[in-house]
């Protein structure tokens, strides 16, 4: 007998989407079900991460959980608090947050927080280090919805400012624009002198002088 996916009677699909089964202890078979007493899953969960929970102490019926798959409509507008694997994960509609514990005691200003936590608000569900909790629960739920003063703060931490240019990068840039102008000063010459205009070919060897003069003053200047 082969057995692929697993869903609790009683209550959704709390940890996750689909589980995989690790190991199972059956009590019974009547048709196509059976019951256990015993099974450890490991669920994938639509956030991309991973957990473990096992149950215990009475029959539950092995049924496909494909019918408590989640539209992407469903995952867009759900909010989720999660720890998992020393990351957190917040997802308040369209917007995520995610980063370590320690950053994010950082940007959320807070203490301490448990070691793990599947939050689901789409599922009704709050899981804190293996146990169920009553939900909703308004620390987690709080966290959801300051998930833009979590950005905010994210990006404040981690902001860089642009490095000031040094004098070589200055003196590389001043080069690069009198490289430029001479050229179209040589392309013009070129032209007044193929037309023999003389007028021109004077205004050009001008504009020319004055552009070293510039030159040699914003080199000086660095």
């Amino acid at each position: 007998m082969s057995v692929r996916s697993i869903n609790l009677v009683g209550r959704p699909p709390v940890i996750a989407i689909a589980f995989s089964v690790i190991g199972i202890e059956v009590s019974g078979r009547r048709n196509d079900s059976i019951t256990v007493r015993y099974a450890a899953l490991r669920s994938a969960t639509p956030y991309n991460a991973e957990t473990t929970c096992k149950i215990s102490g009475g029959a539950r019926r092995i049924v496909s959980v494909t019918g408590h798959f989640i539209s992407r409509e469903r995952i867009e507008i759900m909010s989720v608090f999660q720890i998992l694997k020393n990351n957190v994960l917040i997802i308040d509609g369209e917007k995520q947050y995610s980063d370590t514990v320690d950053n994010f005691l950082l940007d959320a200003g807070a203490v301490s927080v448990p070691g793990s936590v599947v939050y689901d608000d789409s599922q009704e569900c709050c899981v804190v280090d293996g146990d169920f909790l009553s939900y909703p629960n308004g620390t987690y739920s709080g966290y959801c919805d300051r998930i833009q003063d979590l950005l905010d703060a994210q990006a404040k931490r981690t902001y860089v400012p642009p490095a000031e240019p040094t004098a070589e990068d200055q003196k590389a840039s001043i080069k690069a624009d009198y490289d430029s102008a001479v050229k179209e000063l040589t392309d013009s010459m070129t032209v007044a002198l193929l037309t023999g205009d003389t007028d021109a070919q004077e205004s050009i060897r001008a504009d020319f002088k004055d552009l070293q003069a510039q030159y040699k003053e914003a080199m000086e200047n660095v």
